[in-house]
């Protein structure tokens, strides 16, 4: 199981492994995994964002192997992993092929209106939440940008769902997109047809 820990003295976020086969005795493993915002899991391998995409394994949790990785320019915040595709999103909205593990490859990429940190995908569409501001307490209006990925090579913005406040997080089923929207409570968006 893998946790984000911040560290504000430490200038960042660093990832916490938490061995949780004792549900009511969590176990650390290991709590200096790298300064990445969100990693995703299938199988023994974690697909992690930060200035780019770094894949480890994990079949020694204690101490994760690289594996694979390559840089960006840009900041990542989101990460969601979709057959050998990874999609991410913060400075820009990036789609990466993770078909060879060691040698990850970048497919596209084009850039948000503000910063992008949480994602979900779901029939070649990608929710991303974007902000202009994405910390607690911040006077901001959220959007959910929405990017259509048939095209991994092409994606393109297809809609905006604008939401006063901040959208801590997204989950999109069965055409439903659900926004936790700290504040304000949660949304029910119907997204059967992003366009409108």
């Amino acid at each position: 199981v893998y946790g984000v820990r911040t560290n504000f003295g430490e200038g960042g976020t660093r990832g916490c492994l938490i061995n949780i086969a004792d549900p009511e005795n969590p176990e650390m493993v290991d709590d200096q995994f790298g300064h990445y915002s969100r990693t995703e899991f299938r199988d023994n391998n974690g697909f992690s964002a930060s200035r780019g995409l770094y894949i480890h394994n994990f079949e020694n949790p204690a101490d994760p192997e690289p594996i694979g990785s390559i840089q960006d320019d840009s900041m990542n915040q989101g990460i969601f992993l979709a057959g050998n595709t990874v999609f991410s999103a913060g400075e820009s909205f990036c789609t990466f092929s993770v078909e060879n593990l060691n040698a990850p490859q970048l497919i596209s990429e084009i850039d948000m209106p503000g910063m992008g940190y949480k994602l979900a995908v779901q029939n070649n569409n990608a929710f991303v939440m974007d902000s202009e501001f994405f910390f607690y307490g911040s006077e901001c209006r959220d959007d959910v940008i929405i990017i259509n990925c048939e095209n991994v090579e092409d994606p393109q913005v297809i809609g905006t769902y604008g939401s006063t406040g901040m959208i801590h997080d997204v989950e999109v089923s069965e055409g439903i997109a659900y926004l936790a929207c700290m504040q304000n409570g949660l949304k029910i968006i119907d997204v059967t047809n992003p366009e409108q």
